[in-house]
C-alpha cells in the first residue's frame, strides 16, 4: 500500500506543471464565461429598465389625455362651448301636479272591468 501511495506521489510530482496549467486554463475559461453571463444580464436589465421608463411615460400621456377629456366634458365647459357656437339654454318650466290617492279596491275593480 505504501508503494502505491509513493507511485501516485511521484506521478503527481512529474505532472504537476501540466495539471497547474490545465487548472489555470479552466479557471480562465470559467472567468470568461462568468463575465460573459454578467455582461449579458446587465445589458438585458438595462433594456428592461428602458422599456419600463417608456411604459411609465406612456401611462403619464394616457393620464393627461383622460384629464383633458374630463376637463372638456365638465358641464361648465360644455355650456361655454355651446354658447360659443350660438346655442342657448332652453327655457325650463316646472309643472306642479297634485297627487291622487287611489285605494287598492278601485285599482282592482278598474282592472277587472277593463275589456
Amino acid at each position: 500500500m505504501i508503494s502505491e501511495v509513493l507511485r501516485i506521489y511521484r506521478w503527481f510530482e512529474e505532472h504537476s506543471q501540466r495539471l497547474a496549467a490545465i487548472a489555470g486554463v479552466v479557471l480562465v475559461l470559467l472567468m470568461a464565461l462568468w463575465l460573459s453571463i454578467t455582461t449579458r444580464t446587465a445589458i438585458y436589465f438595462a433594456g428592461i429598465e428602458e422599456m419600463e421608463q417608456q411604459r411609465l411615460a406612456q401611462i403619464d400621456r394616457i393620464n393627461q389625455h383622460w384629464k383633458a377629456l374630463g376637463e372638456i366634458s365638465t358641464p361648465k365647459s360644455m355650456v361655454a362651448r355651446a354658447e360659443a357656437l350660438g346655442f342657448r339654454a332652453a327655457p325650463v318650466e316646472f309643472m306642479l301636479v297634485e297627487p291622487v290617492v287611489v285605494s287598492a279596491a278601485e285599482v282592482v275593480t278598474d282592472v277587472a272591468v277593463a275589456p
